[in-house]
C-alpha cells in the first residue's frame, strides 16, 4: 500500500492508503456481471461512472483512522460487445456489482447444445437399442414385393 499525504481543501493532512479490490467475472448469456469486493466501504463512499471514451471508472475512499484514509481507482475498458448506455451498479453487503448487458445475445437454445455434450442411450449391458435391434433381413419380402398367389398353381 502506498501513503501519500493529502492535498489542498478537505483532503488536507489526508494521508491515503492505496488498495486493490478483489474484482471477479460473472459471465451468461445476457450479461456481464463485475463483482468488485470492498470490504469496509459504504455505499456513499463507492462511485461508479461510464466515461464517454468505453471506460468503466470504480473509485472509492473511506476514513481508516484520524487522518488515514483507504482508497482505491479501477478503470474498466468496455468492450464494443456491450451496450454501455445500460450498463448499471448495485452495492449490496460490501461488494459493489456492475452489469454490462450485451448487445448481441446468442440464441439460448444454440448455446445450451453447444454446451452439452450429445447423449447417448444406453442398457446397463453397455449397448444401444440400435445395437440390439435385429438388422432388417433382406431375404424378408417388402409390403410391395408379396406375391399373390400365383405361385401356387
Amino acid at each position: 500500500m502506498e501513503a501519500k499525504p493529502g492535498a489542498t481543501g478537505a483532503a488536507a493532512g489526508r494521508v491515503y492508503e492505496d488498495f486493490e479490490p478483489k474484482m471477479e467475472w460473472e459471465r451468461e448469456l445476457g450479461d456481464d456481471t463485475l463483482r468488485v469486493h470492498l470490504p469496509g466501504f459504504k455505499k456513499e463512499q463507492v462511485r461508479v461512472r461510464v466515461t464517454s471514451s468505453r471506460v468503466i471508472r470504480i473509485s472509492g475512499e473511506r476514513q481508516l483512522s484520524g487522518d488515514r484514509w483507504s482508497r482505491f481507482l479501477k478503470e474498466i475498458p468496455i468492450s464494443s460487445d456491450f451496450n454501455h448506455k445500460e450498463i448499471s451498479a448495485k452495492f449490496d453487503g460490501g461488494i459493489l456489482y456492475v452489469k454490462q448487458p450485451k448487445l448481441i445475445v446468442p440464441d439460448a437454445a444454440k448455446q445450451q447444445e453447444q454446451e452439452k455434450p450429445p447423449v447417448e442411450s444406453s442398457t446397463l449391458d453397455g449397448m444401444t437399442p440400435q445395437e440390439k435391434a435385429p438388422p432388417p433381413s433382406e431375404s424378408a419380402p417388402r409390403a410391395s414385393e408379396t406375391t399373390t398367389g400365383e405361385a401356387h398353381r
